[in-house]
């Protein structure tokens, strides 16, 4: 559960798609999303066959592995292969990653980082409003989600 809420806030919190007026498309964001996982392909693979639902929501961003790198987070191969890949540089990007480890790495090369810690998520999701990663109204409609115990789910159909 926690994986496919960080997927989605992470999607969500990119793109900046939620605002009071309604959400945006993937193609109107202000921004790219790019999601690149430790996972080896063919589990993103089996997670898009399991959970549609979420990778619809994602349709448009851009999903990358390690596999397909051919390194680990948080290696800065890892993440110069997004760099390469989309033409984008360090500065270009706000990561937000579970693993502290990643976050540090790629603040050491020049990345804007959050740690998102699902245990402290009310003070993860203020830091990406404090980033402009988020608006408040997103915020508010996923700890209200989170608050009454909704699924990843639930969420994304209260935000859109």
């Amino acid at each position: 559960g926690f994986v496919l809420l960080q997927m989605m806030i992470n999607g969500v919190a990119s793109l900046d798609m939620i605002t009071e007026e309604g959400p945006t498309s993937v193609k109107e964001a202000r921004n790219h999303v790019y999601i690149f996982s430790n996972a080896p392909t063919d589990w993103i693979d089996n997670e898009r066959a399991h959970f549609p639902e979420v990778f619809e929501l994602l349709r448009g961003c851009h999903i990358m592995t390690s596999g397909q790198a051919g390194a680990l987070k948080p290696s800065e191969e890892a993440y110069s292969y997004i760099f390469e890949q989309h033409g984008i540089t360090a500065e270009d990007i706000l990561l937000i990653d579970d693993t502290e480890a990643n976050v540090i790495g790629a603040r050491e090369i020049g990345m804007e980082a959050v740690h998102f810690d699902y245990k402290n998520i009310e003070i993860t999701l203020q830091e990406l409003v404090d980033n402009e990663a988020l608006t408040e109204h997103a915020r508010d409609l996923i700890m209200d989600a989170i608050k009454d115990h909704r699924t990843p789910f639930d969420i994304e159909k209260t935000l859109f």
